[in-house]
């Protein structure tokens, strides 16, 4: 008990002493979470719509890596058993979904109004996959046993086509040959998130079995499957004659953005980690400096350097909890501030940047604990050379010996 009360009697000296030294840590600790929770938003921002929430999920295997053409025909080396796959890659198999995708021609029935797209045909049974990443808008998802067909809600709007609406689908079968066939609208797909403001809007989804009547092709038969994103899934190999290619959208650029912010994070605590350590070092070796007769009444009552230290630790660890205590608040009201702004990233760059239409800073706990044990981690490291140093200064050795 009494050396928590020495401790705290040093902790108000720090405090009225050392006033730049507060703002200081108060400021690091500031700092520090505000950048954490700023990117660890943008980051689960870019995880969220540029890859969970993106239809095909992380990896899409396939035998052959080429666009889709409505003019042209699927090659037949595209085609491949699904089963097959599966029992070739069994580590897949319970994050893999089955999918038929092609280049079509959309037309309104009654005005002729016409569109190109990407066709996906999926298995709603099969929910393994991106089926469940599907958000609609207005309506209900197909129905595998009818000719029913979901769309973005821009290319309705475009075609001006609404719900129960029928359209005429015209693809090349496998064989080079066209086909078409009469689908009713049963829902609009929600592209509203500007990860799916291009490729989405061109993305039209019906049954899996109806494309492979129209494409000619086997049940079993597709020419992708798409595995729904899995830790360490990608360092896995494929067995077979399979691929992984990147789909309609450059995965690569997503990763490029995600390890930009990393690195940018990175440098941005390490000035941050580098500030506060220098700090820390200056202001506490001041401070005990100042405080030689102190130590040295210490010393001279008896006192082992060991419990000099461990008091001084304990004097930083309070005051590394009241500057913390600070610092959190501080955050939140930012936080809090910065939030209720409403900020809309306007132009199209900075919406794929911060992967949102609004953005907002996430508040979590954890990120203000983990911001505490950085700054109290950099006070123990900081302070660790300056204390040793002055339970071992010898102008008190000097000032003991002459006394005596």
């Amino acid at each position: 008990m009494a050396l928590v009360q020495i401790a705290l009697a040093g902790f108000k000296r720090y405090r009225s002493r050392r006033r730049n030294f507060t703002v200081i840590i108060i400021g690091s600790y500031f700092l520090i979470c505000l950048f954490m929770l700023f990117f660890r938003t943008v980051i689960r921002n870019i995880d969220q719509f540029w890859v969970a929430d993106y239809v095909g999920g992380d990896l899409i295997v396939s035998k052959t890596n080429k666009t889709y053409d409505f003019t042209r025909p699927v090659p037949p080396e595209q085609f491949f058993r699904f089963s097959q796959f599966l029992s070739r890659n069994p580590t897949y198999r319970n994050r893999v979904s089955p999918c038929l995708r092609i280049g079509a021609l959309i037309e309104r029935q009654i005005y002729g109004q016409s569109s190109y797209c990407i066709v996906n045909g999926i298995d709603l049974q099969n929910q393994q996959g991106f089926v469940r990443q599907l958000q609609l808008f207005e309506g209900r998802m197909f129905n595998s046993n009818r000719n029913e067909v979901v769309l973005p809600k821009q290319m309705a709007e475009n075609l001006s086509i609404t719900l129960g609406d029928s359209l005429i689908i015209y693809v090349i079968t496998k064989d080079g040959y066209l086909n078409f066939d009469l689908l009713q609208v049963v829902g609009l797909l929600d592209i509203s998130l500007p990860a799916q403001t291009f490729f989405s809007q061109t993305m039209v989804y019906m049954p899996l079995a109806k494309l492979q009547e129209l494409m000619t092709v086997d049940q079993d038969q597709v020419s992708e499957a798409v595995v729904f994103k899995k830790p360490g899934l990608l360092g896995r190999p494929l067995r077979g004659n399979y691929k992984l290619i990147k789909g309609v959208t450059s995965f690569s650029l997503i990763r490029s953005l995600f390890f930009a912010f990393r690195f940018l994070e990175a440098v941005i605590l390490f000035l941050i980690f580098v500030m506060a350590f220098c700090a820390i070092y200056h202001n506490v070796g001041l401070m005990n400096v100042e405080r030689e007769k102190e130590i040295g009444v210490y010393l001279t009552s008896g006192a082992k350097p060991a419990w000099i230290r461990r008091l001084m630790n304990y004097e930083l660890l309070i005051y590394t909890v009241y500057c913390s205590l600070w610092g959190g608040l501080l955050t939140l009201l930012v936080v809090t501030g910065v939030n209720s702004l409403g900020i809309y990233p306007d132009d199209i760059p900075m919406k794929l940047l911060m992967a949102c239409s609004h953005f907002s800073i996430g508040n979590h706990p954890g990120i203000y604990l983990l911001a505490f044990l950085i700054v109290l981690f950099l006070m123990i490291t900081g302070s660790l050379r300056p204390v040793w140093r002055a339970t071992e200064n010898t102008r008190i050795i000097e000032l003991l010996q002459k006394s005596r």
